[in-house]
């Protein structure tokens, strides 16, 4: 998901950044992620669940959904 808002806040900068003024950067959330994830034992991020099919069902219907109105 921040790799989303990373990218784009280098397509339209102007959106995202207003957007997320308060926040900290993309660069820094991902880099905090990826340092709290190493934290965990490999056998335990192996144990994971990737997918569901219930989070499939979700995204097709937000994708099913029309676009919203600042998109145009």
């Amino acid at each position: 998901m921040f790799g989303i808002l990373l990218r784009e806040r280098q397509s339209n900068p102007g959106a995202v950044d207003a957007f997320f003024a308060s926040h900290p950067l993309e660069e820094d959330r991902i880099t905090a992620t990826e340092a709290q994830i190493g934290t965990f034992p490999a056998t335990q991020l192996q144990r994971l669940t990737v997918d569901t099919k219930a989070f499939q069902n979700f995204r097709a219907r937000l994708r099913s959904l029309p676009p919203s109105p600042g998109r145009g």
